[in-house]
């Protein structure tokens, strides 16, 4: 072809093909006219496949990040439609088992190599990223002469552990019930409060520094409050909740994008 119109319509190399500026307008003229030769003989083009994905997500990740995801994801797959049920952390796996989600959006804390939130055996958990936790702190607590600290360093300190009322602090109070020693845990009601608590000195928080910095803890003001990287083996993990036996096509094409 590039013989007969005498010009370069392909670039090919090691590194592998390409079409040049011209091959690029001719493949795009060239799907235009079958579709043209498609209408004469009555036949329309094929449209594209819609697909939809049916989510069950922890409400701590729409609060973190969830909108912001599902607008990339449509952005990269126009033709997939997701649809978000919310639910919090500890019944998002019975919710998935009973109601047959394709998929799964949570967080699970892995404590001394274990998740604290048991998987079925008929469910698989796909970890995508690990946080670290770090204990936020006013810069005049005495955790901040720490450069990091332990959990159990905090409960002998008896500093209270101050929680917002939400979806992480379920997720916190069930990390925190895996330690023999009881924590002093003061839930507060809303988020104001739990700044101003912080700011004055009155306790500290657990936390990964994204959670933080989505959620606009004190962490993000820095002026006042410090992190103090926890020194325990304890990571927060994302990841995705999947049956094993679904292997449906929308499924798959989801994951790929996903990973």
């Amino acid at each position: 072809l590039e013989e007969e119109l005498h010009t370069k319509l392909i670039i090919a190399d090691n590194k592998g093909t390409i079409l040049t500026e011209k091959g690029k307008l001719l493949a795009e003229k060239s799907s235009e006219f079958f579709d043209f030769l498609a209408n004469l003989n009555g036949v329309q083009p094929p449209e594209a496949k819609l697909y939809a994905i049916s989510l069950l997500a922890a409400y701590g990740i729409r609060d973190d990040f969830l909108t912001a995801f599902a607008q990339t994801a449509k952005n990269a797959l126009p033709q997939m439609t997701i649809h978000a049920t919310y639910t919090d952390s500890e019944s998002l796996v019975s919710e998935f088992l009973a109601n047959n989600y394709d998929l799964g959006l949570t967080y699970n804390t892995k404590i001394n190599g274990k998740y604290s939130y048991d998987i079925p055996d008929k469910l698989a958990f796909v970890p995508l990223f690990k946080c670290n936790l770090y204990c936020i702190a006013h810069k005049d607590s005495v955790v901040a002469n720490y450069k990091t600290i332990s959990l159990n360093t905090l409960f002998r300190l008896k500093i209270p552990i101050l929680l917002p009322l939400s979806d992480q602090q379920k997720s916190l109070t069930h990390l925190l019930s895996h330690f023999t020693d009881s924590p002093r845990i003061e839930t507060l009601d809303s988020y104001l409060l739990f700044q101003k608590s912080l700011s004055n000195n009155l306790g500290v928080t657990i936390s990964s520094r994204s959670i933080a910095s989505a959620n606009h803890m004190p962490i993000t003001m820095a002026n006042d409050c410090i992190a103090v990287k926890l020194n325990d083996d304890i990571s927060v993990h994302l990841g995705y909740l999947i049956n094993k036996e679904n292997t449906s096509e929308n499924l798959n094409i989801f994951l790929e994008y996903l990973t």
